[in-house]
């Protein structure tokens, strides 16, 4: 009786240790991850978008310069036509100032309406040479942008497929750090350019405790050794609940299970980076609470699935988009 007496006093006193101000710091905080988070969700599908709309205008270009192609080639066919017509009459009116002096002299008008004819026929040749030394002008114009585009689009083609070739290399690293745990209390998957590594709270945390178990951090220890030598990738780390309301009393350091998801996540990212391999620029705690659940809170199996830590690994998107904007 007197050790429980003792406990809940000692509990007390450490609760009133407690600022109120942290708790509003730490939701001030989780807000602004998750905007950032959510920004970057954006930014990632407008980078996919762009490029997207990218590779259609490469294609209507290509469109463009086959049609440029055909009108060029109808062009020369007629330029071609108009220089034999002219070659004919040229011919045939020497051969008329050659052997018919006389009747030259006697149909003046018929040979100046020939004349007239012949400078017609070769006004409309040299119009139409003119037309086609532009179109061709604009054709090598449109080429040479459509080359210089294509090339900026096969270096960001490029750059996608070698960070998603690192995340690949990263996730067979991590996976490789940690055999030794059981697969049923952590889970690995490499979706949409990123890694998650899904840990149950039952390997990380006690009941409504937000300090970490002694394996726990040994998991962690492995994963922050594995993300020490990955400068350039961006690290999320996300508390979840289940939603069973917490239980706590008034001025306790921990008010409701958001206060719990943010706490935990904190805590993750505290021990990582004891690894001082790892700058903390590249890290970030968020809770999510109950909000965002696996499954349905309507089993004791699915709210043990739903209390976990996400750490989300993800690459620095900044350089692809100057590229893109770049092929603007």
């Amino acid at each position: 009786m007197r050790f429980t007496l003792f406990s809940f006093l000692s509990v007390l006193m450490l609760n009133s240790c407690v600022s109120s101000g942290i708790h509003q710091e730490l939701k001030d905080t989780h807000t602004k991850l998750t905007d950032e988070h959510q920004k970057l969700e954006v930014e990632k599908q407008d980078l996919e978008d762009k490029n997207k709309e990218l590779e259609q205008e490469v294609e209507a270009l290509n469109s463009d310069l086959d049609e440029m192609d055909i009108e060029n080639k109808k062009l020369n066919s007629e330029r071609i036509a108009f220089k034999d017509q002219y070659d004919e009459i040229k011919l045939t009116y020497d051969m008329l100032l050659e052997n018919n002096t006389n009747l030259l002299e006697r149909s003046s008008s018929a040979n100046q309406k020939m004349l007239q004819d012949l400078n017609k026929i070769r006004d409309e040749l040299n119009k139409k040479e003119k037309r086609l030394i532009i179109k061709q002008y604009d054709l090598d114009s449109t080429k040479v942008e459509i080359e210089k585009k294509q090339k900026k689009i096969n270096q960001l083609e490029r750059s996608i497929a070698d960070k998603e070739k690192a995340m690949s290399r990263l996730k067979t690293n991590i996976t490789d750090a940690l055999k030794s745990f059981s697969s049923k209390k952590l889970k690995i998957e490499h979706k949409n350019g990123r890694i998650y590594i899904s840990l149950d709270n039952s390997l990380l945390f006690k009941s409504a405790s937000w300090t970490i178990e002694k394996k726990g951090s040994n998991a962690l220890k492995q994963i922050a050794s594995v993300l020490s030598k990955h400068k350039d990738i961006s690290i999320l780390i996300e508390g979840h609940t289940d939603n069973d309301p917490l239980k706590s009393k008034p001025g306790a350091p921990i008010q409701d299970n958001w206060d719990l998801s943010v706490r935990r996540a904190t805590e993750v990212v505290k021990t990582i980076l004891k690894n001082k391999n790892i700058d903390p620029k590249q890290i970030t705690a968020a809770g999510r609470g109950q909000y965002m659940p696996l499954v349905k809170n309507n089993t004791k199996e699915n709210r043990a699935k739903n209390r976990r830590i996400d750490v989300i690994l993800y690459p620095d998107f900044n350089k692809l988009e100057e590229l893109i904007k770049s092929v603007k």
